[in-house]
């Protein structure tokens, strides 16, 4: 699945598939933790975490296609599935994600 983020204007800011986005490391430390106590984990933890962070944003975008709806509005979009994505430099600028 492929998200696009757009801005007011409707020019594409990000544009990734819901799988390599990037993460907010803070998230993959706390999986990291709850999965096997590691609050340092190396690169397999790591990505291991990530592995498992990747579905809640897939299963998210998913639902919301299901009822019919492609764009979201970038403020209707849960916290927990905004804190996930790690993108504070771009995020004052989005206004919407469209899937495809």
């Amino acid at each position: 699945m492929v998200l696009i983020f757009t801005n007011k204007s409707s020019n594409i800011i990000m544009k990734s598939d819901t799988d390599s986005l990037p993460l907010n490391e803070e998230h993959i430390m706390n999986k990291s933790v709850e999965l096997s106590n590691d609050n340092d984990p190396c690169i397999i933890h790591n990505t291991f975490c990530m592995k498992k962070l990747y579905p809640e944003i897939t299963e998210y975008f998913d639902s919301v296609c299901k009822t019919g709806i492609n764009r979201i509005l970038w403020d209707e979009i849960p916290i927990k599935i905004l804190g996930l994505i790690d993108i504070n430099d771009i995020n004052k600028d989005i206004f919407c994600v469209q899937v495809s």
